[in-house]
């Protein structure tokens, strides 16, 4: 073990590990300030901060304890990234105050920063653009309590709306949403209206909203996971487009000229029942504007399409850190399968930056995520930022081992964010305008499969034209 930083911690780690060790052996602190004239402490040799990495190897060390209390954000990830590929365990005490009861967990998940894990700057948006899109409206939020939703609702109470009804049909979604509004002291009751109800059932959101004027309704429910979508196809019809055709049908009866669709990349050739319903829904929502945009030119219809957000419910970051939590191996379906990447905070910032721009019509815009990563290289980052070290048959005494499951119905191998390179700037570098066709001969092929499967179930398919007239 090489302890990296000298101070009152580092001398009480060593103590503590001498007691413990089982654990491992220190071999040397590192002077980050080279200001120790004496060369050893408590018996432990003191190297200056040079060479570092020539230093590991001399001295076979496997684990790198920071206990640098001022150690800068860029000097931590200039460390992890030195030596990620040397199977180092390195462990970053930080300002913990019970730092040695922690430390001693064997099972102790640190904090990691999304920008740690995806090694990229975060996406910034000007501000003025979220305030002038929200200020003094009435927002109507469907899957408000969800990962996307409940990130749309924290984003758009700092910018002043009128009113917001956050729609749900989970009473613990809502609770947690609630809970967390009143932790970050946002909520008010004039101001922030909870709804427990079904976004499709159309005769409960006639009812409920009844006397309530809404200016404008983001759209973020469905069901989204692709392995679910594949064992129950008719589930995900039933909410993902059934259930779109009444919210559209409750919009045009209550006069709501603003609409945003949350679409994903899954709907860009797709291969899978979300990818599908998802693609079906930007169509509908497209006929169903040009339908109605004759009675109505105020119209604003705006589909964003994006790629995995970071923390939201099933995605991969938060259940690479609950296995490693739970002494499990992490699971990846393909050692090639790569995705883009986006936190919560980034992808709903620039939806609404996004609906800001398309001041009239309807709209598809593509959120620019950069370069796809490979899961397997998130996977083996997160076991190294948590303080742990790879499994493998290279070294078969780490400690958390992957394992390739393989792929999922319906999964790709990569993902795309457009349809064909039909794409135009804006005034965002993240913020792609999509021109390209919706319908393709492609698309029109593969939907008979989909058409085909849902009628073996008794299940009507939908009939665009009946559905517009």
């Amino acid at each position: 073990i090489l302890i990296y930083g000298i101070n009152d911690r580092s001398v009480s780690i060593l103590k503590s590990l001498r007691q413990f060790s089982v654990y491992g052996r220190v071999i040397c602190f590192i002077d980050t300030k080279g200001k120790y004239k004496k060369r050893e402490i408590n018996g432990i040799k003191i190297f200056k901060d040079q060479n570092l990495l020539d230093l590991v190897k001399k001295l076979n060390i496997n684990e790198i304890i920071i206990s640098k209390l001022d150690v800068s954000e860029k000097k931590i990830k200039k460390i992890y990234k030195e030596f990620e590929n040397l199977n180092i365990r390195i462990r970053h005490i930080g300002k913990e105050k019970n730092y040695i009861q922690n430390f001693l967990d064997k099972f102790l998940i640190p904090d990691i920063s999304f920008y740690d894990v995806i090694n990229r700057p975060k996406i910034k948006v000007n501000k003025i653009y979220l305030k002038k899109n929200i200020v003094n409206k009435c927002i109507l939020i469907t899957g408000g309590g969800g990962s996307i939703g409940s990130e749309l609702t924290l984003e758009i109470l700092n910018y002043n709306p009128r009113s917001i009804y956050i729609l749900d049909n989970s009473e613990f979604n809502l609770f947690t949403i609630m809970d967390k509004l009143r932790e970050n002291k946002l909520f008010s009751s004039q101001k922030v209206i909870p709804v427990l109800g079904d976004f499709a059932d159309m005769q409960f959101l006639v009812n409920y909203f009844d006397r309530v004027k809404i200016d404008k309704v983001y759209h973020a429910a469905a069901y989204k996971h692709v392995d679910f979508g594949e064992k129950s196809p008719i589930a995900f019809y039933k909410n993902n487009v059934l259930g779109l055709i009444n919210l559209l049908k409750f919009i045009n009866l209550k006069k709501i000229n603003e609409f945003i669709f949350i679409s994903s990349d899954k709907a860009v050739n797709p291969k899978s029942m979300l990818g599908y319903t998802k693609k079906l829904g930007e169509i509908l929502i497209k006929e169903f504007y040009l339908k109605n945009s004759k009675k109505n030119n105020n119209l604003n219809y705006t589909i964003v399409r994006f790629g995995n957000v970071i923390g939201s419910s099933g995605s991969v970051i938060p259940i690479f850190l609950s296995q490693i939590k739970n002494n499990k191996p992490l699971t990846v379906s393909n050692k090639n399968v790569k995705r883009y990447f986006m936190s919560t905070e980034e992808a709903v910032q620039l939806v609404i930056t996004a609906a800001t721009f398309n001041k009239k019509g309807i709209k598809i815009y593509a959120l620019e995520m950069g370069k796809q990563i490979r899961i397997y290289d998130i996977a083996k980052r997160i076991i190294y930022l948590s303080g742990f070290t790879l499994k493998n048959k290279n070294n078969r005494a780490g400690d958390v081992s992957i394992k390739f499951i393989g792929l999922k119905k319906g999964e790709k191998i990569s993902e795309e964010v457009a349809l064909g390179e039909i794409l135009k700037p804006t005034e965002h570098n993240q913020i792609k305008l999509c021109e390209d066709p919706l319908k393709n001969k492609k698309f029109e092929n593969d939907f008979k499969i989909i058409q085909d499967k849902l009628k073996m179930k008794k299940i009507n398919f939908i009939n665009i034209d009946d559905f517009l007239n």
